[in-house]
Order: structure tokens, then C-alpha cells, then sequence
């Protein structure tokens, strides 16, 4: 399933409306065709990508929280973005030696601390000479 939203003025009611149209197209033939955990399902004589939610696109390729949401950060060295499926949920997963640090939603290098703790260190402590 495809959708289209537009907005368009109301002169009637002086206000900005949204409008959304709904197309089918065959986008599957089966679900391992989608990503994401989406199903594959009969629409008329077409078949499409029915998507979790938190997730859009033909394929369910497009993952809302990774791409625009509270981990659109978390990418390259700052981690990986992905769908957990069990919890239909967009989570960041970090490398060896980084660990998620919650108050930007990306992953850091850490720093081991007494007793266990740890502390994150900022982009500037770990390479100097980056320019932001």
C-alpha cells in the first residue's frame, strides 16, 4: 500500500487540511519480501507490505525512530539503528568499547571509573582535533 498526503488551504475555513490518499500496488509476493517484520497481504488483487508500527515504505525499509526519531543520531561511529521486531521498537546498538549514552540517544566511548561506573567521554576528549 502506498499513501500521499497533501495539504491544501480552505478558503471556507481559513484553515490549512491534510488529506491522505491510499493506493495499492503489488509491493510483495511474500512476506520475507518486507522488512521490518511487515506481512505480506492481499489487497484486492494486489499485495502489499503491511508495516509495524514505526515503520513505512513499499518495503518497510524505512524505520521512523532511526531516521528522523530519537535515534536518527545513532549511525557511522555514534552506532547502528535497527528494528527489534520482539518489541516493535527502533533500538541503537554500540560497538565494543561504547556504550548508548541516553541523554543524546548515540552511542560514546566510555571511560571506566571505581566501582564499576562508567562516564561518557565527549567527541572532543576522544579526537582532539575534530572540528564541529
Amino acid at each position: 500500500m502506498v499513501s500521499a498526503s497533501y495539504n491544501f488551504y480552505s478558503p471556507f475555513f481559513g484553515i490549512e487540511l491534510r488529506t491522505t490518499v491510499c493506493v495499492v500496488i503489488t509491493t510483495c509476493d511474500e512476506s520475507s519480501d518486507c522488512e521490518n517484520a511487515g506481512i505480506c497481504q492481499w489487497e484486492g488483487e494486489d499485495k502489499f507490505c503491511d508495516c509495524k508500527n514505526g515503520t513505512r515504505g513499499g518495503k518497510c525499509e524505512h524505520i521512523d525512530d532511526c531516521e528522523e526519531g530519537i535515534f536518527k543520531e545513532c549511525h557511522g561511529d555514534r552506532g547502528t539503528c535497527y528494528y527489534d521486531a520482539k518489541y516493535q521498537k527502533a533500538k541503537c546498538v554500540c560497538s565494543k568499547g561504547k556504550s548508548l549514552d541516553q541523554n543524546v540517544n548515540f552511542c560514546k566511548v566510555i571511560r571506566r571509573l571505581e566501582k564499576g561506573r562508567i562516564e561518557h567521554i565527549s567527541e572532543n576528549e576522544v579526537n582532539p582535533n575534530k572540528i564541529n
